[in-house]
């Protein structure tokens, strides 16, 4: 029945990582891409927690953290970018990926900070990300099942194109008759860089520390389970 069930977990895992994965690929709403995003990142933490074991629980408790860490700076870094209307003054969010070269032409440092997030989101290697997966490939590799490791490791490969693509938009696309402005109400004060700064220390910290922060959320679960 264990094994049933994992088997259950991981075609619904991987069907959530594909799922979001391909539909954001076509979204221009900023907003969406992360809702999709968020699908991935849910079937790892799913399939990771169906391994029904300590090690496993253990990462998908580890990647969940890392998620939460990535997804609070990138909530806040984007509040403070606004899209003005001419003809009637309206105020909205600037949520169209497409628009995003305006971080690069206002501030070169916000815009490599949030290409540091986005590659961490996006999982690739000696990034914040990266490790969190690690953790859930090395419980799946502790249970033995390598053919699923393969196929988890190919959804990840796939599911990274879209952030991929979102570089691409905020590098690499400038249109200069759109008007982006940053928010001149809100302001870039200085602990909005209190903040960028403290959220760039912690994945630091994480990168380099990830093992002693999984070995310690390992221990408060066999504690727990004693």
């Amino acid at each position: 029945m264990p094994d049933t069930l994992a088997s259950y977990s991981l075609y619904v895992a991987l069907l959530s990582i594909l799922y979001g994965a391909i539909l954001a690929l076509y979204q221009t709403n900023f907003f969406r891409l992360l809702a999709y995003g968020s699908m991935v990142h849910m079937g790892f933490i799913l399939y990771s927690l169906s391994l029904n074991t300590v090690v496993g629980t253990a990462s998908s408790i580890f990647y969940l953290l890392v998620y939460i860490v990535l997804m609070v700076f990138v909530f806040s870094f984007m509040f403070f970018f606004y899209e003005k209307n001419e003809s009637n003054d309206n105020v909205c969010f600037l949520d169209d990926i497409s628009k995003l070269y305006a971080v690069l032409n206002k501030n070169y440092l916000l815009s490599l900070y949030f290409a540091f997030i986005i590659v961490s989101l996006a999982g690739l290697p000696f990034f914040v990300g990266f490790v969190s997966k690690w953790h859930i490939f090395a419980g799946v590799s502790f249970k033995g099942q390598f053919v699923e490791l393969i196929l988890l490791i190919g959804a990840s490969v796939l599911s990274s194109a879209y952030y991929i693509r979102l570089i691409r938009f905020l590098f690499f696309i400038e249109k200069k008759d759109m008007k982006i402005k940053f928010y001149t109400t809100i302001k870039l004060n200085k602990s909005f860089y209190i903040l960028i700064v403290f959220l760039f220390i912690l994945n630091i910290l994480i990168i380099f520390y990830h093992n002693w922060l999984y070995l310690y959320i390992l221990k408060c679960l066999l504690n727990l389970f004693k």
